[in-house]
């Protein structure tokens, strides 16, 4: 969505990110690594959520092959990295902008 690529509709163009820096005549930012976050910690990754991190490798395959300059990495295997899934913990912190040491017990 950074790119204004792949939006659920053309009415998002508009107020798409990408736009925007092209209204100040600013560079876009590279790609460097997509991480995955749906790692479980005893099984790799979240078997409910497989499909959806398969739909999202074809996506940046086909990205790659389309817009290779947007990216750092030329392959899948070197731009993808799995991430243990943080839970609760840390969609409530990412929520708060709180650093995790300083969440409060059952927040």
């Amino acid at each position: 969505m950074i790119y204004g690529l792949k939006l659920p509709s053309e009415i998002y163009s508009k107020y798409a990110f990408a736009e925007k820096l092209k209204e100040v005549n600013m560079p876009l930012p590279k790609v460097y690594m997509v991480l995955k976050n749906r790692l479980t910690q005893y099984m790799g990754a979240a078997s409910a959520y497989a499909t959806v991190l398969n739909e999202i490798d074809k996506d940046i395959v086909s990205l790659l092959e389309t817009y290779p300059s947007i990216f750092e990495f030329d392959c899948i295997t070197d731009g993808i990295i799995d991430v243990r899934d943080f839970q609760t913990t840390g969609v409530v912190a990412a929520a708060r902008g709180c650093p995790f040491q300083k969440l409060k017990l059952g927040a």
